[in-house]
C-alpha cells in the first residue's frame, strides 16, 4: 500500500506499507521492551502509544496502525495487541512455534498482513517525507528467503538474549543490585585469581631529576575477561594493584598506558555475550590463520544479540554500516565497562590513564524510552542510558587525569584530557570491522595530533600504524616536505612538528610477532621503524616513545609484540626485539639500520623464547596460535615496564 498524504516541508508525506525487516525490528524492540521493564511498565507506555496507533517499538522505528483511510483507534490497538496477537503468542507456546509461524508468514505476501492483521483489520505502514518529482515504486514483494532469515534471527534472538537478559533483571529487582555498580579495590586472592600465567616479573628503569614515571601495561587479552562487569573491572584494576602500586613514587605524577583496544572484552560482557565466550573456548575458537571466519562467527553472535539496539541505532541514523553496527549498539555497555573503568582508576589511584576501545562518542540520557531500548539488561532497572550522538565507530584512545576538568561532560568523560582518533586505519580495521577513521587533513587533524600537558611533558596518542608514518625513508627527510599535509602519510612527522615530545604508542598488533609483517619483512624490524625510529632518526626530535603491546588470542586473530620504552641519546648496554641481533640475508636494505643492540632502549619486555633464531621464533609463534592445539597455545607474555622521564634542560 502506498498513498500521499498531507504536505511535508520539502514535498509530501509517503505512507509505505511497512517491509518484513522493519516490523520484526519493531517486534524485536516491544520484546526486549516487555522483558526489561517486566511488562508492567511496558502496558503502561504502550497505553499512551495506542493513542497515536502505535506500539512503543512501533515508534522507535517509526510505523504506526492505520484501518481504511485513518489511524486505529486505542480500542482497536488493545484489541490488536492483547487479544489477537495474544491468541498468536498462546498458540506458538503449545505449538512449539508451529503457530506462531503460521500466523506471522502472511506478512511474507503481497499484503503484508499477518492474521492479528486480518483479524483486527489493520495494516502496518511507515511514513517518509519525499521532494516532488522523486517518487518511485518503494513498495515490492519481499521474496521468502529474506523473511525466513528475518523470522529465524527473531527465534535465534529471543533464545539467545531474551531469556538470559530477563533472568538478569528479575534477579537484579529482586536483589536491589546490579551487575555494572561496583566499588572498592579487587582482594588479593581475587587478583592472583585472575592472573595470568604467562606474567612476567615487572621491569622498571629509574632516572635522577625524573619528574613523571611512565608504566606500559603488555595485557594479555582473554575473552574470559568478559564474563561480567566485575571481572573486566577487577581484571584491569588487578594489574594496577599487582604492578603499578608498587612501583609508584611518592610525590610523583604517574602515567599509566594500557595498549591498543584494551576495551575490546567488553562487548561479549552478560548474557549478550555468552554465546560468544562459549566459542572462545571451544573447538571454534580458531578456524583459519589467513581468514578471520571464527571473528566473523562471533561478530554475527553480537548482532544477535545487540538486535534490539542495532534495530533503534538503524532506525535513528539510517544505512549504519553492518560490519560496525554491533560496536555502536554496544555504546551503553562500553561506557559501564570500558569508560567507567578507566575513568575511576585514573580518579582512584591518582595517576593519568591512556586506553583505547572502538566505540562511538555518546551521551547520557534519562528518557524512558531510550533507557528501555539501550540500556545493557545487566544494568536493568537504571534511570539512565548512554547512547550514541551518531553512527560514526572510531578506534579512540582516551586519556584520563587524576581531577575532574569538565564538570559538565557526561558520565566518565569529566576527568578526560585528551581523546585521539586513530588515521590511518589497518585494512583489518577499514575492511573486517567498518571503521571510521580520525581527520587526515585540516584544523581537525591538526588537532587530532596535536600535544597534550602531562606533567610538564608535551604528550601525542599514535595508536599502533600513525606511529608508522613519517613520509620518507629513516633520516632522508625531502628538501620542502609538508609533514602535516595528509595524516594518513605522514601522521608521525606531524606530530613531532606540532611539538610532540612524548608518543604513546598503544599498540595491539594482530599477527604472528615473528613473522612476515605489513611491508613483508620480518615484522621485529620493522616495528622498529616505530618504537626505536622516533627516538632515533635525526629528521625529527621525539624525546620518548613509551609502547605497551596487547597479547593473546582473540579467535583466528594473534596479537603479539614487545612491549618497550625508548629515549633520545640514552646510554647502556642495549637491547633488541626477538630475531634482530644482526641483519639476515633476508632483510631488506632499507631496514638494515634497525638491527642489532640499541642504547635507546631503557626498558623491553621479554618474548616467549630467549632466542635470536627466526626459525626457531617462527615455530615457536605457529603454537602460540589460536587453534593450535599446542601446549603453547595462547599462553603468550604479559608484562609490565615502568621508565622514569627527565624534563628538557
Amino acid at each position: 500500500m502506498t498513498s500521499f498524504g498531507e504536505r511535508g516541508h520539502t514535498g509530501y508525506i509517503l505512507r509505505v506499507t511497512a517491509t518484513p525487516a522493519r516490523r520484526l525490528a519493531g517486534l524485536a524492540l516491544d520484546a526486549l521492551l516487555l522483558v526489561v521493564t517486566l511488562g508492567i511498565g511496558w502496558l503502561v507506555w504502550s497505553w499512551f502509544e495506542w493513542g497515536h496507533a502505535r506500539t512503543p517499538g512501533m515508534r522507535l522505528v517509526r510505523l504506526h496502525v492505520e484501518r481504511g483511510d485513518g489511524a486505529a483507534t486505542r480500542g482497536r490497538m488493545a484489541a490488536r495487541e492483547v487479544l489477537w496477537k495474544g491468541l498468536a503468542l498462546l498458540a506458538g507456546l503449545v505449538s512449539f512455534g508451529v503457530l506462531w509461524w503460521a500466523a506471522a508468514a502472511p506478512v511474507l505476501g503481497r499484503r503484508r498482513r499477518a492474521l492479528w492483521d486480518v483479524a483486527a483489520g489493520t495494516d502496518v505502514v511507515g511514513t517518509r517525507e519525499v521532494e516532488r518529482g522523486t517518487v518511485r515504486r518503494v513498495v515490492g514483494r519481499t521474496g521468502a528467503g529474506a523473511g525466513l532469515v528475518a523470522v529465524t534471527a527473531a527465534t535465534a534472538l529471543l533464545a539467545v538474549m531474551w531469556i538470559p537478559a530477563s533472568a538478569t533483571v528479575v534477579s537484579n529487582v529482586v536483589t536491589g543490585e546490579r551487575a555494572d555498580e561496583l566499588t572498592g579495590t579487587p582482594a588479593t586472592a581475587r587478583c592472583t585469581e585472575l592472573r595470568p600465567e604467562g606474567r612476567v616479573e615487572t621491569q622498571g628503569r629509574a632516572a635522577d631529576g625524573a619528574t613523571l614515571r611512565v608504566f606500559t601495561i603488555g595485557y594479555h587479552l582473554r575473552v574470559s575477561d568478559a564474563e561480567d562487569y566485575a571481572t573486566y573491572r577487577d581484571r584491569m584494576r588487578c594489574l594496577m594493584e599487582d604492578e603499578v602500586v608498587p612501583h609508584l613514587e611518592p610525590g610523583q605524577p604517574a602515567l599509566v598506558v594500557y595498549p591498543e583496544d584494551v576495551g575490546l572484552p567488553a562487548v561479549a560482557l552478560g548474557a549478550r555475550g555468552a554465546t560468544v565466550r562459549a566459542q572462545a573456548e571451544g573447538p571454534l575458537r580458531a578456524v583459519s590463520p589467513d581468514v578471520p571466519l571464527a571473528l566473523a562467527g562471533a561478530l554475527g553472535q553480537f548482532n544477535l544479540g545487540y538486535g534490539p539496539q542495532i534495530a533503534a541505532y538503524q532506525a535513528r541514523f539510517g544505512g549504519v554500516d553492518p560490519r560496525k553496527q554491533a560496536m555502536l549498539a554496544a555504546t551503553d555497555t562500553a561506557v559501564r565497562s570500558f569508560a567507567r573503568t578507566f575513568s575511576e582508576i585514573a580518579s582512584d589511584y591518582g595517576v593519568y590513564v591512556v586506553a583505547s576501545n572502538n566505540m562511538a562518542d555518546y551521551r547520557v540520557t534519562t528518557d524512558p524510552a531510550e533507557v528501555a531500548i539501550f540500556a545493557d539488561p545487566e544494568a536493568q532497572p537504571t534511570d539512565r542510558a548512554y547512547v550514541a550522538t551518531s553512527s560514526r565507530v572510531t578506534n579512540s584512545t582516551f586519556l584520563w587525569g587524576p581531577d575532574v576538568v569538565d564538570p559538565d561532560a557526561p558520565d566518565y568523560l569529566t576527568n578526560l584530557l585528551a581523546k585521539n582518533e586513530k588515521i590511518p586505519l589497518t585494512p583489518l580495521e577499514l575492511d573486517l570491522l567498518g571503521l571510521d577513521e580520525g581527520p587526515a587533513t585540516g584544523p581537525e587533524a591538526l588537532e587530532n595530533a596535536a600535544p597534550v600537558d602531562v606533567a610538564g611533558f608535551a604528550v601525542g596518542m599514535a595508536t599502533s600504524l600513525p606511529a608508522f608514518r613519517y613520509g620518507y625513508p629513516f633520516g632522508d627527510r625531502p628538501a620542502g616536505f609538508d609533514p602535516c599535509a595528509d595524516l594518513r602519510e605522514s601522521y608521525e612527522a606531524c606530530q613531532d612538528e606540532l611539538g610532540v615530545e612524548v608518543v604513546l604508542q598503544a599498540d595491539a598488533n594482530p599477527g604472528q610477532w615473528p613473522a612476515p609483517g605489513g611491508h613483508g619483512e620480518y615484522q621485529p624490524l620493522e616495528w622498529m621503524g616505530s618504537v626505536w625510529r622516533q627516538v632515533a632518526d635525526p629528521t625529527v626530535s621525539t624525546r620518548y616513545n613509551v609502547t605497551p603491546m596487547m597479547t593473546g588470542n582473540l579467535f583466528d586473530l594473534t596479537f603479539d609484540g614487545q612491549s618497550t620504552i625508548s629515549e633520545r641519546g640514552a646510554s647502556g648496554g642495549g637491547m633488541h626485539l626477538v630475531g634482530i641481533d644482526a641483519a639476515e640475508p633476508e632483510d631488506g636494505d632499507e631496514w638494515r639500520v634497525y638491527a642489532g643492540d640499541k642504547s635507546e632502549f631503557l626498558v623491553m619486555s621479554p618474548w616467549v623464547v630467549d632466542s635470536d633464531d627466526r626459525d626457531e621464533l617462527r615455530a615457536t609463534a605457529a603454537e602460540l596460535a589460536g587453534g593450535s592445539g599446542a601446549d603453547r597455545e595462547n599462553d603468550y607474555v604479559e608484562s609490565v615496564l615502568w621508565a622514569d622521564l627527565v624534563p628538557a634542560e
